[in-house]
């Protein structure tokens, strides 16, 4: 309910004392309308000297205790959006987005999470304002930052101890990891690097994987994208390099399908030197009783030698069609043995091949 006190000036002139020279200019106003034939320099000059005595009146009179500083920001002026999850009631600062999303945070908690807060809050730029929330009596610093409301949020949620969000989809991954090397928070950027390794994400889009991987100096995740594409026959198939946001070049290509060919002659050279067990005579095939290993061994080697990509399931395909080739009378039993032999014998050597080739 506004106050029955009247406004006061700084040299103590109630609004009440203005009132008869506010009556004399209107009458003087009233007369110089009725007179068109005066001189209308002379009006113009009347309300030039009232208006100087007006901003005379503004400038000599100092600001009341009400007034806020210079800086201050009013609510009314922005459209902020408050976060529903970030408005901590005893915060003392305000972290505003690029879209008008306001985040009422810690800087204790953002300066021990990144440089470049710390940066930005220890020293703020001069130009930057400061605002009242809730019922707080003093005004909190806001800084500004390029980030949509949605990328501070996503930020925020790793920042603050709470549950951090469970990324099943690789883009959703992939934005959180430039997000946070963004803004220099890289042992939780580096945790998230660790996930690229899981087959979820590269059977996704292993070039993507393998791309990030690249850019951010994800070792294990590079060569584990390396090795996903090493299993396909991905030459040639604009899938996997049609996407805006992979930044390989032609050369980087070329340079893949080249260790991929150096790759795939380590693994023969792993098969090639196996040395296959001996044979259990019972309920086992003539012929591999008769040569003493499998029989369908070197057929297996020969048609291995024909693939162009190599993985778990490429095991099973070859043995299958040697054992067809050959018309192996083994047991199912002692087959699937010796598959499984075969991954485990293999697949440990193989592991400890290099992928890429400087």
């Amino acid at each position: 309910m506004p106050s029955a006190t009247p406004d006061v000036t700084g040299d103590g002139t109630t609004i009440y004392d203005l009132i008869p020279s506010l009556k004399r200019r209107h009458s003087t106003r009233l007369a110089a309308a009725s007179q068109p034939s005066q001189d209308g320099a002379n009006n113009a000059q009347d309300e030039q000297d009232v208006n100087a005595s007006q901003s005379s009146s503004h400038l000599s009179s100092p600001p009341t205790e009400a007034t806020e500083p210079a800086t201050e920001s009013k609510e009314t002026e922005v459209d902020i959006t408050p976060s529903k999850r970030f408005s901590f009631a005893d915060a003392d600062v305000l972290l505003r987005s690029n879209d008008g999303h306001e985040f009422s945070v810690h800087r204790c908690i953002l300066i021990a999470a990144s440089e470049n807060f710390e940066t930005i809050l220890r020293n703020p730029p001069t130009s930057s304002k400061r605002r009242k929330i809730g019922n707080n009596t003093t005004s909190l610093p806001v800084i500004s930052t390029d980030e949509t409301g949605e990328e501070l949020d996503i930020l925020l949620t790793y920042i603050y101890p709470r549950s951090r969000p469970n990324n099943v989809r690789f883009r959703h991954l992939s934005f959180d990891i430039l997000l946070l090397d963004r803004w220099n928070i890289l042992t939780i950027r580096d945790d998230l690097g660790r996930q690229l390794c899981s087959d979820v994400f590269i059977q996704e889009n292993p070039v993507a994987v393998y791309n990030l991987a690249k850019k951010m100096g994800f070792v294990d995740a590079q060569h584990a994208a390396l090795k996903h594409l090493y299993g396909i026959s991905f030459e040639g198939n604009r899938q996997y390099f049609l996407d805006d946001g992979i930044e390989l070049t032609a050369k980087d290509l070329q340079q893949i399908m080249m260790w991929k060919k150096e790759y795939l002659r380590s693994v023969m050279a792993v098969v090639d030197g196996y040395i296959v067990p001996p044979i259990n005579h019972r309920n086992s095939c003539t012929k591999c009783v008769s040569a003493k290993q499998w029989c369908w061994w070197n057929t297996f080697k020969k048609k291995l030698h024909n693939w162009n990509i190599f993985n778990r399931d490429t095991i099973d395909k070859v043995v299958f069609l040697s054992l067809a080739a050959t018309e192996c009378q083994a047991p199912y039993g002692d087959t699937y043995k010796a598959i499984k032999l075969l991954h485990d014998s293999l697949e440990k050597e193989i592991d400890k091949l290099p992928v890429s080739f400087e």
